[in-house]
């Protein structure tokens, strides 16, 4: 029973995260993070309405059961830089978003959350985005539970429903792998996705069933889904956000 109306953050890490919640309501409200915008897990009854996210990391990294995003504007790249990309020094005195070099490209729109140290028992799924338009994310999603990727090695969502979502900007392909055992439905209603450059397809990954229903891509010269047997975490580059970082990229930012 919380309710957020007409908030606002700036800078820092992610803007609200709620775990083992049930009955809240964010509306109205705006977010620029220097992590996640909307994060939490093992939550229920939730509903993300009418907010303007903007995330130097995932702007909805979000788990549970009956999650709704809906009519939400999204925008990248990011006003503040990705926490893990300041330097302590830079950290304690609260340097502006102006003086330091940190990444500021938003890693993907959407992360599902499911943490095996919060709420095991717990089915994720019934998640619905509708009415929202998204600019710039490097991936539009990314989903590893099939490989045991951090905050992603809990129970597998059922489904996944996106209704009139339309993303420009985007970098690279989506990356979708479910648990063998819990198969991924995923949905896509009246919804449009447009690259930067062309790309072979728009989503890739394994144990996934891929609904589509009026759906227009740009830029993608395959087929919308590719299917495939195995996927490693090699073939998502370039997405820190789920694993630690090598020490070449520390480098390039500066840690």
């Amino acid at each position: 029973d919380v309710r957020l109306q007409g908030c606002s953050s700036e800078g820092g890490h992610d803007g609200v995260h709620f775990d083992l919640c049930a009955r809240v309501r964010i509306l109205g409200s705006s977010f620029a993070t220097g992590d996640d915008a909307v994060a939490g897990s093992g939550c229920t009854d939730i509903v993300v309405s009418n907010c303007v996210l903007n995330s130097a990391c995932s702007p909805v990294r979000f788990g549970g059961r009956d999650v709704l995003i809906t009519d939400c504007r999204v925008e990248g790249p990011a006003k503040y830089p990705h926490r893990w990309t300041l330097t302590d020094e830079e950290k304690r005195r609260g340097a502006g978003a102006d003086e330091v070099k940190g990444r500021r490209t938003t890693g993907c729109f959407f992360q599902p959350f499911s943490d095996k140290r919060v709420r095991p028992e717990m089915k994720p799924g019934n998640m619905v985005f509708r009415n929202l338009t998204i600019a710039n994310p490097e991936r539009f999603m990314v989903y590893l539970t099939g490989l045991g990727a951090i905050w992603q090695d809990g129970q597998g969502f059922d489904e996944i429903r996106f209704e009139n979502v339309h993303v420009t900007g985007i970098g690279a392909p989506s990356a979708v792998v479910a648990p063998a055992a819990i198969p991924l439905r995923l949905v896509f209603r009246n919804c449009s996705f447009a690259f930067r450059t062309p790309q072979p397809y728009a989503f890739f990954g394994k144990d996934v069933t891929v609904v589509t229903e009026n759906v227009e891509v740009e830029n993608v010269t395959g087929p919308f889904y590719d299917a495939r047997e195995a996927v490693s975490f090699a073939d998502v580059p370039e997405f820190p956000s789920w694993r630690i970082e090598t020490p070449e990229t520390r480098r390039q930012w500066g840690l």
